[in-house]
């Protein structure tokens, strides 16, 4: 796998062979070549230096290996990014998704399962970082409304609106949102209920 060393030549030369494209070089060829090579480059360099913490960078090789070479994995990382935050970029979890889905619309059209498992992955991945977020903002409600709205999430509007949520997910998503956090909950209670119901048995037949 090319390092990142070598990033600025494959650019270069892929800049001179030609971009993957619509119209790729022939199979074999040696602009194929270059280009498989200078795809990889760029790929390698979103890892490295996603794993930095320089998602800024990450993102344009990501978005340079889709825009340029056609690469699928290029483009998951691309849209995956947009949801991300770094200096001088707010998130836009809206970009983010809607990339995302499309590039699930068209694993399931080329009956490319595992690009639409990938895609459906990383969106997986970007609503459980915002559920996360979101959650440890909710706290429960005063008693006697404990009973019918165990919990509020009352972060949950501002952090819709500063990672750009899809509009309905903002609109709708709040009573749903911390339906889930009480039905979490309480699966988290019943749990823990349960292992010392465990616990208490052992100790028992021990003595």
């Amino acid at each position: 796998m090319p390092g990142v060393a070598q990033l600025p030549f494959f650019a270069r030369a892929a800049a001179m062979g030609g971009s993957g494209g619509p119209d790729p070089a022939p199979y074999g060829s040696a602009v194929a070549n270059l280009q498989k090579r200078s795809e990889e480059a760029a790929l390698a360099a979103t890892r490295h230096l996603h794993l930095l913490g320089r998602l800024g960078e990450a993102h344009d090789w990501a978005c340079l290996a889709a825009e340029h070479f056609g690469s699928e994995h290029g483009r998951l990382q691309c849209h995956s990014l947009e949801g991300q935050v770094w200096e001088g970029h707010a998130r836009n979890m809206s970009g983010a998704l809607q990339g995302l889905w499309t590039l699930a619309a068209e694993g399931r059209a080329a009956n490319n399962s595992q690009l639409q498992l990938s895609a459906y992955a990383a969106v997986g991945s970007l609503f459980a970082e915002f559920g996360l977020t979101a959650a440890r903002g909710c706290r429960p409600r005063p008693w006697p409304r404990t009973l019918t709205a165990p919990f509020v999430c009352p972060d949950f509007d501002r952090l819709c609106s500063s990672w750009a949520m899809p509009a309905q997910i903002a609109v709708q998503g709040r009573a749903r949102f911390e339906m889930i956090v009480t039905i979490v909950a309480a699966l988290g209670l019943l749990l823990a209920l349960t292992l010392l119901w465990q616990l208490r048995r052992c100790f028992c037949r021990r003595r």
